[in-house]
């Protein structure tokens, strides 16, 4: 239960600097989802800070689609998932999944120092 607000609070934390959230909520209870659907019930969704996504963390088609699905979503720079404190069985693969920073920038600099040995080659 602690770590349900202490994602809320880093999400809207990394929406004030400017970073693109989305939120799983694949707690069984998924209190983050109802709080979302109370916020646009009183606030309407023009203001929304991020996404929040509701999933059944034991169906592993569905998790493993939506990892997908992320991963190659360029309009999403964080996902955090807030998952059951219960054991929940996850597939092989995802019990050995280890987070990477993926920078968009990456391709940018790569062709930069092409453009600079084709340069000096040139010159």
């Amino acid at each position: 239960m602690i770590q349900t607000p202490v994602i809320v609070t880093f999400a809207n934390y990394l929406v004030a600097k400017g970073v693109r959230v989305v939120i799983i909520d694949c707690d069984f209870q998924h209190l983050i989802m109802k709080c979302r659907k109370a916020d646009i019930k009183k606030y309407g969704e023009e203001q929304l800070p991020y996404e929040v996504w509701s999933y059944e963390p034991n169906n592993k088609v569905e998790m493993t689609s939506l990892v997908e699905k992320l991963h190659n979503d360029p309009e999403i720079d964080v996902v955090l998932i807030d998952s059951p404190e219960e054991d929940v069985d996850i597939s092989d693969e995802a019990q050995s999944f280890r987070p990477h920073k993926v920078s968009r920038e990456e391709p940018k600099k790569e062709e930069e120092k092409k453009e600079e040995s084709e340069a000096q080659s040139d010159g």
